[in-house]
């Protein structure tokens, strides 16, 4: 046993097993570098992509907030819905025909709005105007969220999902009567559709494969 082991250990041996260990140890070491390079490129891919997507989506959702406010603005400062709602504040009712012709005037302008399902406008009692049926606002949002509105003065506010239809998200406003020193006159409602707030996804999946596509 002795024997066999001084025949195999040479300065040759030795010598290629010390060669051996360096080798290993320099291929740890490489393995162990490119891991943590290969490590930190993805995460700042990933963090690029997050902010990318991040600011995309801010930016669309800011858009997005610009023209429901310019739009519901375009409908409550409408001459047409100031009068009915001026008048019905005074005690005049509002017929069925006036109605008929707020709802084409309202239709007209949310045709030119992306993403609003539909407009609702209640007077200050919370009476629905358009479109015509007897559902009052009380019923159609939480009661706190009338107060909001009232609060905000005529500023847009963000009322969440609807209630009634989850495929869909509300906004809403407090009309303010131009001709009697801005005060309330009534509400509108504005219904999107929660797909309007989704981004591109052609071009998100596009983004995940420039992330990955490499790796396997």
């Amino acid at each position: 046993m002795l024997k066999h082991i001084k025949k195999w250990n040479t300065l040759r041996n030795q010598l290629l097993v010390v060669y051996l260990f360096v080798i290993l140890l320099v291929l740890i070491i490489v393995s162990a570098i490119t891991y943590i390079s290969v490590e930190d490129l993805l995460q700042n891919n990933a963090e690029e992509q997050i902010r990318q997507t991040a600011i995309e989506s801010s930016g669309r959702y800011d858009s997005l907030y610009e023209q429901l406010n310019m739009v519901t603005k375009q409908v409550i400062t409408n001459e047409e819905v100031q009068h009915t709602l001026f008048n019905e504040t005074r005690g005049d009712t509002i017929t069925f025909d006036q109605r008929q012709s707020l709802m084409n005037t309202v239709n007209l302008i949310q045709a030119n709005a992306d993403g609003i399902y539909s407009i609702e406008i209640y007077t200050k009692n919370y009476e629905r105007v358009i479109p015509i049926d007897s559902t009052s606002l009380v019923d159609r949002v939480n009661k706190k969220w009338i107060t909001a509105a009232n609060e905000a003065r005529g500023g847009l506010i963000w009322l969440g999902e609807d209630p009634y239809d989850e495929n869909y998200f509300l906004v809403g406003r407090q009309i303010n009567l131009v001709d009697r020193n801005f005060l309330r006159g009534g509400y509108i409602l504005a219904r999107i559709s929660r797909s309007h707030f989704q981004l591109n996804p052609t071009k998100q999946e596009e983004g995940a494969q420039g992330l990955y596509g490499g790796v396997r």
